[in-house]
């Protein structure tokens, strides 16, 4: 059901930002290189009907090792009839009596009523659910990523005060310093990534 939710949500960013994209014919890897595409009326019916699919087949209770909601499938539901609202909103001004059939649906279904209910993956502080920065930064071992003097130079320009909470001091302990991109450059010299956003949490 989880992953059938988040299909549901997938799909509908992927038209949303395309409008007509594939759908039926698509996720067949080498079965179909080329698929068709579907209109974007048509996918948000099949992601309707998903939807009251999904509404009838979930039950109260929690599943195992799921992270985001902590395997809390009423949060699911919740989750499941926000995107129906929010896509029942979406089309109200091509079809406004669809669209009221589909919000007034989703209401009656169960949606957030506060940020408690928001959708949240909160990254652990152990592989595999980890921040990808500290992927990329810490756990890489990797001591080449300095900050760039385009940005650094900017924000001291404006006198930004999110500068702290970006980078740490260069090497003078004192001062912010970027190196010009593209160009090989000393770690120890310049300013790096701020530990708070580079944490695997």
């Amino acid at each position: 059901i989880v992953a059938k939710i988040l299909k549901a949500y997938f799909m509908w960013h992927i038209t949303d930002r395309w409008g007509d994209v594939p759908f039926t014919e698509a996720l067949k890897g080498a079965d179909n290189f080329t698929p068709k595409y579907d209109k974007q009326q048509a996918i948000y019916d099949s992601i309707f009907k998903w939807m009251n699919e999904i509404n009838t087949q979930i039950l109260p209770g929690n599943i195992a090792n799921e992270i985001m909601y902590g395997g809390d499938m009423t949060k699911w539901k919740k989750f499941a009839n926000s995107l129906k609202l929010k896509m029942g909103i979406l089309i109200a001004d091509d079809d406004a009596a669809k669209a009221r059939s589909v919000i007034e649906s989703a209401v009656a279904g169960g949606v957030f009523t506060s940020n408690a209910d928001n959708a949240e993956l909160i990254y652990q502080s152990a592989p595999p659910n980890t921040n990808p920065i500290w992927v990329d930064l810490v756990q890489s071992g990797r001591d080449d990523f300095v900050a760039a003097s385009t940005l650094v130079d900017t924000l001291k320009a404006k006198n930004d005060p999110r500068l702290d909470n970006f980078f740490t001091f260069d090497q003078s302990g004192s001062n912010y310093s970027g190196a010009t991109p593209g160009q090989q450059s000393a770690y120890a010299q310049y300013s790096h990534v701020n530990p708070d956003i580079t944490a695997p949490t």
